[in-house]
């Protein structure tokens, strides 16, 4: 879930540059850096961004981590890795 915030993260941010032709501030709020390359969102986008964003969190602090292991059943990773591969594609799509 981690690597897959930062997939995204990074990807968002060579967006950022691309729409903005400047380097990208340092964050790892997805909402954040949408709001400043002017991406625009569906309400699920921002919905999904801010739960993935949470992965980079959950997974970086100890007192997260134990609480979010609970939460990460297989069904919700799956789910979660999906929407994540679906967000690279669409990412990708908007570099070219």
């Amino acid at each position: 879930m981690f690597v897959g915030h930062l997939c995204i993260e990074k990807l968002l941010k060579a967006y950022y540059i691309k729409a903005t032709r400047t380097h990208c501030f340092s964050t790892h709020n997805l909402l954040r850096i949408c709001q400043h390359a002017k991406l625009k969102l569906t309400q699920e986008q921002k919905e999904d961004f801010a739960m993935i964003t949470t992965f980079n969190i959950k997974a970086r602090y100890d007192d997260y981590k134990q609480s979010f292991n609970k939460k990460c059943t297989k069904e919700f990773a799956d789910k979660w890795i999906e929407k994540i591969k679906s967000y690279r594609q669409w990412i990708k799509e908007l570099l070219k």
